[in-house]
């Protein structure tokens, strides 16, 4: 890989309140900086746009924000609002997107233009969740398992990610990123665990299940897959950027999300 994983690690799932702190140490080239725009628009926090410039994976500088780039948002159906700076690199706005309708997000840094499209789909729905004490098993603690169960959307390809808090706390380290897609669950009701963990009694834990395009989902499947190939018995191969939906070659994404949330007490 060329540009800093770390970039993505720290950068690409906090935008989302997706935070990734997982460190992967592959045998890396050093690369000029690149452009990176994380961005994401929803019903809940409006949009929100990170604009930064990568530094090589060996540097120890933080990544460099962009504070003079002109963003704007356009619709399918003709809207088109301009998206102020809000500080260290950060752009946003207070918006409502309105469901199946297609955004446009266009960034303008040093005379270079980048474009990328979402589409806001129809929030899941989140049917229920339920427990079951787990024995200890390899690396996975005894405790509770938390199970959830939705509703997919029949005859349409959907997709997911999963996200938990503990008493209210998001759970950000690399292991949480759980990517679904109804390539097997179309128009049915799958039952899914948290995978990877288990949790203590007293605890409070919320599921947030989100659902984007196609094309976020690639981009976080590919930042899965760099995880995994990061991690203990991963390949020694340096892993490829997460496919980006930027045209221009910026890094980073673009994505429309739309949620629901349960909460468990156990």
């Amino acid at each position: 890989m060329q540009y800093s994983i770390q970039l993505f690690l720290l950068i690409t799932l906090a935008t989302l309140t997706l935070a990734c702190e997982k460190i992967i140490e592959p045998d890396l080239a050093e690369a000029e900086p690149q452009l990176v725009l994380e961005a994401n628009l929803s019903k809940r926090d409006g949009l929100v746009v990170n604009i930064t410039r990568s530094v090589s994976y060996f540097a120890t500088d933080a990544p460099t924000p962009i504070t003079d780039a002109f963003v704007t948002l356009s619709s399918d159906d003709g809207t088109e609002l301009t998206v102020p700076h809000t500080g260290e690199g950060r752009y946003g706005l207070a918006v409502d997107p309105e469901t199946a309708i297609t955004y446009t997000l266009t960034v303008v840094v040093d005379g270079a233009t980048y474009t990328a499209r979402s589409t806001l789909l129809p929030a899941p729905e989140l049917l229920g969740l339920d427990t079951e004490f787990q024995p200890a098993a390899g690396p996975i603690d005894a405790g509770n398992i938390v199970y959830f169960t939705y509703r997919d959307r029949p005859g349409v390809p959907d997709y997911y990610r999963v996200l938990h808090y503990v008493d209210g706390v998001p759970q950000l380290t690399g292991d949480d990123l759980q990517i679904l897609n109804d390539n097997r669950n179309d128009g049915l009701e799958p039952r899914f665990p948290v995978f990877g963990h288990t949790f203590e009694d007293g605890r409070t834990i919320t599921i947030e299940l989100i659902r984007f395009d196609r094309a976020v989902h690639d981009y976080f499947s590919g930042l899965a897959e760099i995880i995994s190939e990061g991690g203990p018995g991963g390949g020694t191969a340096a892993p490829g950027n997460p496919p980006s939906n930027w045209s221009g070659g910026a890094l980073g994404y673009f994505g429309a999300f739309s949620r629901d949330a349960l909460e468990v007490g156990l």
